[in-house]
């Protein structure tokens, strides 16, 4: 039997408005939101194997934060499929593949929402800068269960 996984779904920060959208950067407050969210929750994230992000320019920048404030040095990946119209049964897919215990995932709404749906059954409205973290032992719809949600409000 395999050893549950821990998944970290991290929205990006509040963005600038603007286009094209995947330029869209992190505002100042965007970026503070993630940092406080992130140390916030820093002594409940298992160490982390990988970060992914979707490669817009607003989840890169969340990721780096993210990084930054878990003093985490690893590997940052950008991964298809994680972008506001992305698929939950495709990324799932496709995360399940590749070699990783803990990881986090800096991704988009509607997607992340989606995904926390596909996996737990749970359905949340997801904030900028909000950590939900997500233990399965399979990547599978229903396959999942929440352990908790952070965010970087007062």
């Amino acid at each position: 039997m395999r050893q549950p996984r821990l998944l970290y779904l991290l929205r990006h920060g509040e963005a600038e408005q603007g286009w094209p959208d995947e330029s869209r950067r992190l505002t100042p407050a965007g970026e503070a939101e993630v940092d406080i969210c992130v140390r916030r929750a820093a002594s409940r994230i298992a160490p982390l194997d990988r970060i992914f992000h979707s490669g817009l320019v607003r989840a890169q920048q969340t990721a780096r934060v993210a990084a930054q404030a878990l003093n985490y040095a690893g590997p940052m990946d950008v991964m298809a499929g994680v972008d506001p119209r992305g698929d939950a049964a495709s990324a799932t897919k496709l995360l399940d593949t590749l070699p990783w215990q803990a990881a986090m995932l800096v991704t988009h709404n509607p997607f992340v929402a989606d995904l926390v749906q596909w996996l737990t059954g749970d359905a949340f409205r997801i904030r900028t800068g909000e950590l939900i973290a997500i233990e399965a032992v399979d990547l599978m719809q229903g396959g999942g269960r929440t352990l908790w949600r952070v965010d970087g409000r007062d």
